[in-house]
């Protein structure tokens, strides 16, 4: 009887660790599921084409006067870390390429602060707040390559930096700074992070560090925007970086996306308020959570809100989530007991893995209907659109198809509508020099993963009588040549 009491917590830590595998292994299937999706998505094609520009020698940030028109308008750190994708030999391969590089870094922010945050857990309940970190992610950082996710990790990297910084001079507060600008290169909008650092310094250690700070983060902001400056062109950075962000105009749907974004602001509420309460006990870690969330939400706010923003301009909700489910745990560590003195720890820990996962439910109804291998059909097929129309054939989502077909960069539709609604119109001969020397075939998707379309392709190419057709996923939108004279 002894030997059996003797071996109870350990058969109860072997059923806990058994129940953690099984949620890591639904969550990795889950994010597998968004992974195979993530090549069917011409938003994604369109936003690894900078890499591909800056591979092969051209800018991506194009100016007044020349250079393909491509959708990018934030920092040159993503297309510099998404260079490996370029060695790839297809274009399939090189979105499946860029997928698991952004994976890997939205699962980055919840690793680290779960990983390095000094905090009273241990292991596995550390596993369990980045299990729960990364099923309260939304899909969309999965599903679309964008700035924010490296802009998010070089900000908690700052956060963790300046943390390290208590009473060891001032090399961690210059690391703290470089993490700042580096967000800030990464997307514009995350230079709020460098504001919280400075507030930060200026409640703990008072004004004059506050302003050493601000000078630190000064010198490396301006030294980083004199590097891109001199490398792109100055007019050039200008204008994709400064000018035509500030001119795109607000969602037309504000109502639409404030109902989408409700759940993620009361949650974001509700962070605010569990940060809080242990920054006001003189927690200074806390209160650089805290300053953090509060800093970067008006910016990351107006990004939302503008025409084609979406939740994961919101860089607060990602920072703040894996402190809060940490703290929320210590909680709970705290005030389960006083409740019954009879179950052990270790049942109360399998309690919580199962409520994750049952909380979890829309993940789990999300990954039944999600591809079980890369959906690539709709790719190999515009491959073979691409051999039948040699130089004749635009594809404004899908720019790597003609790169890999003829080795040239042609116009995407997204940079040439983010020209349109900004009202920066570039000349006609810059409009039309990108394009297929002899265009008269636009392929664009109908059917079959992301379908995207905002008119301006079709609206240069009315020039005559136009037939259209079908191939696969694709529709064909096809200028007759002219009839011959008759006799």
């Amino acid at each position: 009887m002894s030997t059996a009491i003797e071996h109870a917590p350990k058969r109860r830590d072997a059923w806990c660790f058994i129940l953690l595998l099984l949620l890591t292994l639904a969550v990795a299937s889950w994010i597998w599921g968004l992974v195979c999706l993530f090549p069917s998505i011409e938003w994604n094609n369109v936003r690894l084409r900078p890499s591909f520009l800056l591979a092969t020698g051209n800018t991506i940030y194009e100016g007044a006067t020349g250079g393909p028109i491509n959708t990018w308008m934030y920092g040159p750190l993503l297309p510099i870390l998404l260079l490996p994708a370029t060695w790839a030999t297809s274009t399939a391969s090189a979105l499946l390429v860029a997928a698991f590089i952004n994976a890997a870094l939205v699962l980055a922010t919840p690793a680290l602060a779960c990983g390095l945050w000094p905090h009273p857990s241990t292991a596995r309940e550390r596993w369990l707040v980045f299990v729960s970190s990364i099923l309260a992610t939304p899909p969309v950082f999965f599903l679309f390559l964008s700035a924010d996710s490296l802009a998010i990790v070089f900000s908690l990297l700052g956060i963790l930096a300046l943390h390290k910084a208590k009473g060891k001079g001032p090399g961690w507060l210059w690391i703290a700074a470089a993490m700042g600008v580096a967000a800030s290169a990464s997307k514009q909008t995350a230079v709020a992070v460098l504001a919280a650092q400075v507030i930060h310094i200026g409640i703990v250690e008072g004004r004059k560090s506050a302003i050493r700070h601000f000078a630190r983060c000064g010198v490396l902001a301006i030294g980083a925007g004199c590097l891109i400056g001199l490398f792109f062109g100055l007019e050039a950075t200008w204008l994709k970086l400064v000018l035509i962000p500030s001119r795109l105009p607000f969602s037309h749907d504000i109502s639409g996306v404030s109902y989408r974004l409700a759940p993620y602001l009361l949650a974001y509420a509700g962070m605010l308020l569990l940060i809080w309460r242990r920054a006001r006990k003189n927690d200074q870690c806390m209160m650089l959570v805290l300053l953090t969330g509060l800093c970067t939400l008006p910016l990351g706010l107006a990004a939302t809100l503008r025409d084609g923003g979406a939740i994961n301009s919101l860089h607060g909700y990602s920072l703040m989530l894996p402190f809060c489910l940490l703290e929320l745990l210590a909680w709970l560590k705290i005030v389960l007991p006083k409740i019954t003195l009879s179950l052990p720890r270790p049942l109360w820990f399998a309690i919580a893995i199962i409520a994750v996962a049952l909380a979890a439910s829309p993940r789990w109804t999300e990954t039944a209907r999600l591809p079980h291998a890369p959906m690539v059909a709709a790719i190999h097929e515009a491959e073979t659109l691409a051999r039948r129309f040699p130089g004749e054939i635009w594809f404004p989502w899908s720019p790597l198809i003609s790169f890999y077909s003829e080795g040239r960069h042609y116009h995407d539709e997204d940079g040439l509508y983010v020209r349109q609604v900004s009202g920066v119109l570039p000349k006609r001969e810059l409009a039309y020099g990108y394009l297929p020397p002899k265009w008269r075939v636009t392929a664009m998707r109908f059917k079959g993963g992301d379908k995207m379309n905002w008119n301006v392709a079709i609206a240069m190419q009315r020039t005559g009588p136009i037939t259209m057709e079908t191939f696969g996923n694709w529709a064909l939108i096809i200028s007759q040549p002219p009839s011959p004279p008759s006799h």
